[in-house]
């Protein structure tokens, strides 16, 4: 990738900004690639690359730069991340920082969230679902997660053990048109419809989340001592 001065970093600010397709995850396009290529091919010409993933690779390392020093300004202690609190371009990028969503690390380093203004409430019509921020459980990340960021989360490992332990027969979910289902089941086919609505990675973060939930309720009642039945006076 050629390098750019600094006029074209200002240049290429400028220009992403006027384009909110590309960062505001609100946006009624913000899913579609074929609009934002189209953009990034704009973009390019104004810049006279003639490779529009120049500019756009440029972007993302500004945005994670950008991301890197909310971190570091937040408290997050590390030689890596310490050079990012002077970084040169946070004033003209802070448009960015609405959308962007920071997620503590494992080690819990005393990073502060800062939540995406665009996020929505998951709402049923007749039951809520409250997920609770824990500083401790959260998935670790090192990047920043926007609500439509590619690729999977990973669950953590007591989850994945939690599912590969699991007593769920596979082949029963093959013959679930033959089930009668219960209250129980109804509601969560219902969750599953919206859950299916979002984004790839806000999806495996609410299945995460789900899961941990009923690995906790399985484990407290696990170690709950059993009732002692009551003898007949």
């Amino acid at each position: 990738m050629k390098m750019m001065d600094c006029n074209k970093t200002e240049e290429l600010i400028n220009l992403v900004k006027i384009h909110p397709v590309l960062y505001d995850t609100t946006h009624d396009d913000y899913k579609i690639n074929r609009v934002k290529n189209k953009i990034w091919e704009t973009i390019a010409e104004a810049m006279q690359e003639p490779d529009p993933d120049v500019p756009k690779s440029r972007w993302k390392n500004l945005r994670d730069s950008y991301y890197k020093h909310l971190r570091a300004m937040n408290g997050e202690e590390s030689k890596y991340i310490d050079r990012y609190k002077t970084w040169p371009w946070v004033n003209q990028i802070s448009f960015l920082q609405p959308f962007i969503e920071m997620i503590p690390t494992r080690s819990n380093r005393g990073v502060k969230k800062v939540f995406s203004k665009a996020s929505k409430k998951l709402q049923v019509p007749t039951t809520e679902i409250k997920i609770e921020d824990s500083t401790s459980s959260d998935i670790p990340s090192e990047e920043p997660i926007f609500v439509d960021s590619h690729g999977m989360m990973e669950p953590q490992p007591e989850v994945s053990q939690y599912y590969g332990n699991s007593n769920i027969d596979n082949n029963h979910t093959n013959n679930v048109s033959t089930v009668d289902y219960d209250e129980t089941d109804l509601i969560f086919l219902g969750y599953s419809k919206l859950i299916k609505k979002l984004s790839r990675r806000q999806q495996a973060a609410v299945k995460y989340k789900i899961a941990k939930v009923i690995m906790d309720a399985e484990m407290e009642d696990a170690e709950s001592p059993p009732l002692k039945k009551l003898k007949p006076s």
